[in-house]
């Protein structure tokens, strides 16, 4: 992990000790009325500030913590992603789970899957 500069020149200003960061994954969870009191009232510069759904509960006081997460969720956010998908998915490129590796590990109830209802969505709006 490397810090630039600011100034845009791609030059490094230092190498960032690795111990204790952790790669972020999307999709991200959390209770949606803690991100929508997270982003209630925000102007342009301060959304355009967030890094993404947990920066912004973060800052607004709610806790964050990490969880194991799975190699195979991939965001998609280009052109590029969407060809890299498509090959999985179709299994040309990397390997495709099987049926019974839908459960994560530790996901012992498959009611857990199920859509969130009203009580999932109760709480603070700095819950997390």
């Amino acid at each position: 992990i490397k810090q630039l500069a600011d100034d845009g020149s791609g030059r490094v200003v230092a190498t960032v000790p690795r111990t204790g960061l952790r790669r972020a994954q999307t999709p991200q969870a959390c209770r949606s009325s803690a991100l929508h009191g997270a982003l209630a009232g925000l102007g342009d510069s301060e959304l355009a500030a967030l890094t993404d759904c947990a920066d912004a509960v973060a800052r607004s006081g709610g806790s964050v913590i990490s969880v194991d997460g799975d190699e195979r969720l991939h965001k998609i956010t280009t052109i590029t992603d969407i060809s890299l998908m498509e090959m999985w998915i179709s299994g040309s490129g990397a390997a495709r789970p099987e049926a019974d590796d839908v459960l994560l590990s530790g996901d012992d109830d498959p009611e857990d899957l199920e859509p969130l209802d009203e009580d999932d969505l109760a709480g603070s709006t700095n819950d997390a």
